[in-house]
């Protein structure tokens, strides 16, 4: 799920790979975020017709296939069904099982244990931008995906011995200690539509923030900011004092951020 959360890193190198606007780019964390919920809400139907090694294995398959997918591609619409629809769902889909088998594995300690599977992905999502930095830098968008693809293979040995050693067997009864009275399904629906909607809105706005965030970056590190003005749509209008013989450089990084859409103007 961390890597999921960290998609902000991947935007540029997909950009550059595919020739895409940030819209295209960024609708691929989108539709992960669809899949991954689609994944949790309808995992419970999975989980009970197959073992936790079968499981673990059709994550693995879902995730690898989805970057493998996304690495070898030439269009944007293959990376949206690799890593937005295959990838998503497989994140999705081993968050949801490990949740409900952590609360399994320690009933009477239930609450404490979806919580550190909860932290857990937020740890993932703290790692991954450092690992994505790296592999972007080494080899761009591909690289990434080919590296993800080999994380994954090693992280699946690792969880199916931890599984195999676990010896549990899956009951999704146990992680329902009491039946809900006056129970309306039509609420449970519109709470997952709300929830999703609201969530995708709400990260959606990482992606867009990247520009601005490097572009204040440089304007702090390469001069003084006389004055700044955050506008209502979220860009920046700012003063900057820096020497005559820098201003070319400052123009083309922030050209190259806010791909073009930054506009200079000389002070004297």
């Amino acid at each position: 799920m961390g890597s999921i959360h960290a998609f902000s890193l991947l935007l540029e190198p997909i950009e550059t790979k595919f020739y895409v606007s940030r819209t295209f780019s960024s609708f691929t964390y989108s539709l992960s975020l669809i899949s991954i919920t689609a994944a949790v809400y309808f995992g419970s139907y999975i989980y009970k017709r197959f073992s936790p090694t079968r499981i673990v294995l059709i994550v693995m398959t879902l995730s690898t296939l989805g970057t493998l997918i996304s690495a070898f591609s030439d269009s944007i619409y293959f990376v949206w069904i690799g890593y937005g629809l295959f990838f998503g769902f497989a994140n999705g889909l081993g968050y949801g099982y490990t949740l409900q088998y952590s609360a399994i594995a320690l009933p009477e300690s239930k609450a404490l244990m979806m919580g550190l599977v909860t932290a857990s992905y937020g740890f993932g999502a703290t790692i991954a931008p450092i690992f994505y930095r790296k592999t972007n830098t080494i080899g761009g968008f591909e690289n990434t995906m080919i590296s993800l693809t080999i994380l994954f293979f090693i992280i699946t040995f690792i969880v199916l011995f931890l599984f195999r050693f676990s010896n549990l067997q899956f009951d999704l009864k146990k992680g329902l200690p009491f039946q809900v009275k006056n129970y309306i399904p039509i609420s449970k629906y519109l709470l997952w539509v709300i929830y999703g909607c609201s969530i995708s809105a709400g990260l959606m706005c990482f992606g867009h923030a990247v520009g601005i965030a490097k572009s204040y970056y440089v304007l702090k590190s390469t001069g003084t900011l006389k004055k700044e003005d955050w506008q209502k749509d979220g860009s920046l209008k700012a003063i900057l004092e820096i020497p005559a013989a820098a201003r070319p450089n400052v123009i083309d990084r922030l050209g190259a951020m806010t791909k073009g859409t930054a506009f200079v103007e000389v002070l004297k």
